[in-house]
């Protein structure tokens, strides 16, 4: 890690490392993915746009578990399911956050609530300039505040916003379903023709098809395959 520390909440950490919106609100209007934002620039020494946040976990994830082994725990023993039963348990899905932090904090003694990070190697990063392709245009338009726009205006945006952490969070439980079912079928390749095998082929397949064209996929298709994951 170089000399360039930053201190970061846990709670801001885990954001990055199980791709669930984890962070604190400072407000009513706030989810707290604005230290998400500040944890992934400082990462990688960029700035990150909606649409790429994905990625950037991506980069800065495998370093934040050589750093810090025992966050790994959050994705080996305390899946999704978990965290939403957590939050369905209690009256507000803050409760729930808490609750379930704290099962994790008895399972691994070790996690803190505040770590000091710094920034990963440059090579591990794939900067990309996300306006170069609006030039020469986008230097004459002038950057507009939310003190400026419409109230409709202001609830558009926060529509916008609202639907993005929605999908960064829908693509980052599709790779971890992925990782974990490609697990499996490494694991049982030299038994191709196990029960455990051939189901988690079926299921990659079907993740890789909702993933392509969500809209393809029915609800009942969508709950059978939730049922047979978290029951085989």
């Amino acid at each position: 890690m170089n000399e360039n520390i930053k201190t970061f909440t846990l709670r801001t950490v885990l954001s990055v490392t199980t791709g669930r919106l984890l962070t604190e609100s400072e407000g009513p209007r706030d989810n707290g993915i604005g230290r998400m934002y500040e944890l992934l620039n400082h990462m990688t020494g960029d700035s990150a746009f909606t649409h790429q946040l994905g990625r950037f976990a991506e980069e800065c994830k495998p370093w934040l578990f050589r750093w810090f082994p025992e966050l790994k725990i959050a994705n080996a023993f305390l899946n999704e399911k978990d965290l939403d039963e957590c939050i369905s348990k209690t009256a507000t899905p803050e409760e729930g956050i808490v609750m379930w932090l704290n099962m994790l904090k008895t399972l691994e003694p070790k996690i803190k609530d505040q770590y000091d990070i710094g920034q990963i190697p440059m090579d591990d990063h794939d900067k990309k300039d996300s306006l170069k392709k609006l030039e020469p245009g986008w230097k004459s338009i002038k950057a507009i505040t939310p003190d400026e726009l419409t109230e409709d205006e202001q609830k558009a945006m926060a529509k916008e916003q609202a639907e993005a952490e929605q999908e960064f969070v829908r693509e980052q439980r599709i790779l971890r379903i992925k990782q974990f079912l490609q697990t499996i079928i490494d694991y049982k390749s030299d038994d191709p023709n196990s029960k455990l095998f051939t189901t988690a082929e079926e299921l990659l397949e079907f993740v890789v098809q909702y993933e392509s064209k969500p809209s393809d996929v029915s609800n009942y298709e969508w709950n059978r395959f939730e049922t047979i994951l978290f029951t085989k």
